[in-house]
């Protein structure tokens, strides 16, 4: 729904979750802001970011800040799911 949702959904079910896709382009809350009040909330949780638009050098700020990688839209199944391994298996989650 937008940034604010998915961290009130983070900060309720943390937990449970063990990977976050994370839209760069959100309502309310950017992905930028999203991705650093999940990091405060679980600092290891790995991080994908994801856009449809021209967002390179945001993407490149996240990266730089430990975002786990980036899925350009549309991406499909092979692309996401080796993406999830990949950051799966380089993350160590707090």
């Amino acid at each position: 729904e937008d940034g604010e949702a998915a961290c009130r959904l983070f900060r309720e079910r943390s937990g449970e979750i063990d990977l976050v896709l994370l839209d760069i382009v959100m309502p309310k809350m950017g992905g930028p802001g999203a991705y650093r009040a999940l990091r405060e909330m679980k600092p290891g949780i790995p991080v994908l970011l994801s856009s449809g638009y021209s967002v390179e050098e945001v993407v490149q700020e996240i990266l730089a800040e430990g975002a786990n990688g980036f899925l350009p839209k549309p991406y499909g199944l092979s692309q996401i799911a080796r993406a999830v391994r990949k950051a799966i298996s380089s993350a160590v989650v707090s």
